[in-house]
C-alpha cells in the first residue's frame, strides 16, 4: 500500500490556489481546473477539490488535518506570522516534534512541523 496525495476541499479554487501558492508551497500549481487542482511536492500530490464544480455537498474545513513537514519550523512560523493567517495552535513542542497549525483560506486546518528527535 502506498499513500501518494490527499485532496482538501475548498470553498473557492482561484483564492485557495492563490493561498497554497503564496503561503504555503511557494510554488505555482501544476495543474489546475475549477474542479481539481495539484501541487506536487517530493513526488507527493497535495490537491485542492471543488464540490460546488460538480453540485456535490461536501463539508468544507476539518474533514482531515494535512501535516507538513518543513526544514525551519520557526522560520516558517515567524512568516506566516506577520501575515493576515489564522494561527489556530501556536508554535510548541510535543515529543521532540516542534508544530503549529493554521487555517488556509477555505478554513482548513494544515499542520506544520519539524522533527527535532534526531537532532544531536
Amino acid at each position: 500500500m502506498k499513500i501518494n496525495s490527499l485532496y482538501v476541499a475548498v470553498f473557492d479554487m482561484d483564492r485557495a490556489v492563490s493561498f497554497y501558492e503564496k503561503n504555503i508551497f511557494r510554488q505555482k500549481v501544476q495543474s489546475k481546473t475549477d474542479r481539481f487542482s495539484v501541487f506536487k511536492i517530493d513526488g507527493f500530490l497535495f490537491c485542492l477539490f471543488s464540490p460546488k464544480s460538480i453540485n456535490e455537498t461536501h463539508k468544507i474545513g476539518n474533514n482531515c488535518i494535512p501535516t507538513i513537514e518543513v526544514d525551519d519550523v520557526k522560520s516558517f512560523y515567524k512568516g506566516l506570522k506577520q501575515k493576515d493567517i489564522e494561527i489556530v495552535l501556536e508554535l510548541h513542542n510535543v515529543n521532540g516534534y516542534e508544530l503549529f497549525q493554521l487555517k488556509d483560506s477555505e478554513q482548513n486546518v494544515i499542520e506544520f512541523y519539524q522533527n527535532h528527535q534526531n537532532d544531536v
